[in-house]
């Protein structure tokens, strides 16, 4: 089982307790995963392929490197693979960005169901349907529940195995429209079943350093009015928390049907989120920032008989599609860039990389424009990005500094580490297969007093 959600912060995890009981208590949660390239459709890509943006072909929402019509062998995905090994498959919610359905994104799937109208409208949408689209005036994520509860119990049935992805729309702004492309900023639509029953909560964000501050030494914050960081910031909270609720009870569902059918007991889950979210950290409300609180995503599986556990290991979105084709005993069909964290699974020894590539995407008019923002990489120290157009180089120092409120990038006792970041980044940024999973070693501390 794959449960994705949209948006979705790490900390707002503690209005999720099915989640954290029924999967987290029965598995691993990862307490330092990563949205390596923090944007909805890019995610999504990396979701399907294994594959960071300069080999899928998905560096944003839009443009024309953007959105599904960008993703290089659409029809060549994890599902696919599963496929081809004997696995049944079926899908049901949110897609990559812009799709429109065609023959080659159905290839592998028994139920293929995504959203195609009314994506982001929370309570009138139309799903695929296996080619019936079928329009549901039921809250999103309570279809989605109920697709993937049909999907276990007809797989169940036939006893060959199984994988299924609910993609869950929650926390996801609401808009209008059918795919997405118009502004965002209107707030999710919990079910009507637990509108208000947050209310009062606080946004967690409020109580950091960088609320509501810009960067010193660098990026100032944007993209803020004064009414999004009073009342009207909480009540954004308030309803991206309540919209989780359809979440977090449709998890308690899916193990339910889980047990009812047998299934249980040798069903991994796999529990994460496309990318974080910035409510108000350094005057932003966006995504798509090389800031932690966007790239940070909460990761928590599922093992079979296993007891609670926790990791800090980095673990990426790119990361999840090898590892459930390891978990199957399956070979991917791509040359994936992400690497298998089964073994820490298993409760084996596990080696891994030091150094993570983290970028930012933006909309290209044209195919000569290459569409990147910021491109970079993440250590267990540092986070280091540089912007493709500019060149203004962000450097931010989380031991020291974990709200990340001073650009180091320009102060000359760290250019040795912007050097050897910098150098990173050059040899990832372009990388493919087993050279996107190199360690590097320890970085050269600063010449600081």
């Amino acid at each position: 089982m794959f449960i994705s959600t949209d948006d979705q912060r790490t900390n707002e995890m503690r209005w999720m307790p099915y989640t954290r009981h029924l999967i987290g208590a029965h598995g691993v949660t990862f307490t330092d995963a990563v949205s390596p390239h923090p944007l909805c459709c890019p995610a999504r890509a990396e979701f399907v392929t294994g594959q960071y943006g300069q080999n899928n072909g998905v560096s944003y929402n839009r443009g024309v490197h953007g959105g599904y019509p960008a993703l290089r062998d659409p029809g060549n995905t994890l599902a696919r693979w599963l496929h081809h090994a004997g696995y049944q498959t079926g899908m049901a919610g949110k897609y990559l960005n812009q799709y429109a359905p065609d023959r080659a994104s159905r290839k592998g799937w028994d139920h293929w169901n995504p959203s195609i109208r009314g994506v982001y409208s929370y309570n009138h949408t139309t799903f695929f349907n296996d080619g019936n689209p079928a329009l549901r005036r039921t809250h999103v994520d309570d279809a989605v529940t109920g697709y993937v509860n049909s999907y276990i119990r007809e797989f169940a049935r036939k006893k060959a195995p199984f994988y299924v992805w609910a993609s869950d729309l929650a926390p996801h702004g609401r808009l209008t429209g059918d795919r997405g492309t118009e502004r965002e900023g209107t707030n999710p639509l919990p079910a009507r079943r637990h509108r208000g029953t947050l209310a009062g909560v606080v946004n967690p964000a409020t109580r950091k350093p960088s609320y509501g501050v810009g960067v010193r030494h660098g990026m100032k914050g944007g993209f803020t009015t004064p009414r999004l960081l009073g009342p009207a910031m909480n009540h954004k909270f308030e309803t991206r928390i309540e919209s989780l609720q359809a979440v977090d009870q449709g998890v308690r569902s899916i193990v339910h049907t889980l047990k009812r059918t047998g299934e249980w007991s040798n069903t991994y889950i796999v529990f994460t989120t496309d990318n974080g979210y910035l409510l108000g950290e350094h005057g932003l409300i966006e995504k798509n920032y090389l800031f932690d609180e966007a790239l940070r995503v909460p990761l928590l599986v599922r093992v079979p008989g296993a007891r609670p556990t926790t990791s800090d290991l980095p673990v990426t979105s790119v990361d999840i599609a090898p590892t459930i084709a390891d978990l199957t005993g399956v070979t991917p069909e791509r040359v994936v860039d992400g690497e298998s964290f089964a073994p820490l699974l298993r409760g084996d020894p596990l080696t891994w990389r030091d150094t993570q590539l983290v970028q930012t995407g933006r909309r290209a008019r044209i195919w000569s424009d290459d569409g990147w923002k910021s491109r970079g990489v993440r250590t267990d120290r540092w986070t280091y990005g540089r912007n493709a157009r500019s060149g203004r180089v962000e450097l931010y120092d989380r031991k020291n500094d974990p709200f990340e409120l001073v650009n180091l990038g320009r102060r000359r006792a760290y250019q040795a580490v912007v050097a050897e970041l910098a150098r990173r980044t050059r040899l990832l940024k372009d990388c493919a297969g087993v050279d996107c999973r190199t360690r590097f070693g320890t970085v050269r501390q600063p010449d600081v007093g």
